[in-house]
């Protein structure tokens, strides 16, 4: 995991995440809740082959590749949809 955090999320924070945080004054909690979620992706791809029917991280990198930010909730988990902004 370590190895998978160094590679792909230190990067993707110093060189997307954090200039765009600050150009756009956002709060730097938008930035720390894209590095969960996308660390989190990378728990559930690593455990793939254990066969788990985890997904949901995963698919939110959906989300951040079209260029939006999960952002909430609406409805009682599991129906309901996800927030984008």
């Amino acid at each position: 995991m370590a190895q998978h955090k160094a590679a792909v999320l230190d990067s993707l924070t110093l060189e997307k995440w954090v200039p765009y945080q600050e150009e756009h004054s956002l709060d730097v909690a938008v930035v720390y809740s894209a590095e969960w979620n996308i660390l989190a992706a990378l728990m559930e791809n690593s455990y793939l082959e254990s066969g788990h029917q985890c997904f949901f991280f995963l698919e939110l990198l959906w989300v951040y590749e079209a260029g939006h930010f999960p952002c909430g909730w609406r409805g009682k988990w599991p129906q309901g949809k996800l927030v984008v902004y």
